[in-house]
């Protein structure tokens, strides 16, 4: 019963670390985009701000 436990435990360990990367992905990805668009001079430096304020909140801890 112990090991099932243990296992169950390393399962939910793994996926919440998975969802965690992939939210960091999509977030470096936004960015990267943001910037992008800002060297272009389709996105105004206070957009971009505004962009990289709303994406780092995101994910902060409580």
């Amino acid at each position: 019963m112990e090991d099932q436990n243990i296992k169950t435990q390393k399962t939910s360990y793994l996926h919440t670390q998975y969802l965690v990367e992939r939210k960091i992905k999509e977030e470096n990805l936004t960015l990267s985009k943001g910037r992008k668009l800002l060297i272009a001079g389709i996105l105004k430096i206070d957009d971009y701000n505004a962009l990289k304020k709303r994406e780092s909140s995101q994910y902060k801890k409580p």
